[in-house]
């Protein structure tokens, strides 16, 4: 069960919307229909714009002088990441990462990769 209906609280005589019907409230749902009629309601709507860091590219070429004394005619090293936090995301996601359905939603969310890389020329 999601850590929404944690937030549902509501005092008695109150109407909570959306609600998860129950079997008393609605025979004609059974099993997993009972969570995707509340999954599919207005509430659940958001925003599927968002604007992620998705790559970032740090690169360092030695000084041809340092390389003088080597046996190398360049070095350079360089640092990628990817995927690595989100800028911004509709609110009512609750932190959920906007790609994650689309991965399938039942696998693991988008990792955050780090390449690190060092290039020579002899």
């Amino acid at each position: 069960m999601s850590y929404e209906f944690l937030n549902q609280f509501v005092m008695p005589n109150e109407s909570m919307s959306p609600s998860i019907a129950t079997a008393r409230t609605n025979a004609r749902l059974s099993g997993d229909q009972v969570y995707n009629a509340y999954n599919y309601t207005s509430e659940r709507i958001a925003d599927g714009g968002f604007v992620r860091m998705k790559q970032v590219t740090l690169g360092y070429n030695f000084p041809k002088r340092l390389l003088e004394k080597t046996k190398f005619n360049n070095l350079s090293l360089n640092l990628v990441a990817n995927n690595l936090f989100l800028i911004y995301s509709d609110p009512n996601l609750n932190g959920q990462d906007p790609e994650f359905y689309g991965s399938g939603g039942v696998a693991l969310p988008l990792p955050r990769q780090f390449t690190l890389s060092l290039k020579v020329g002899l």
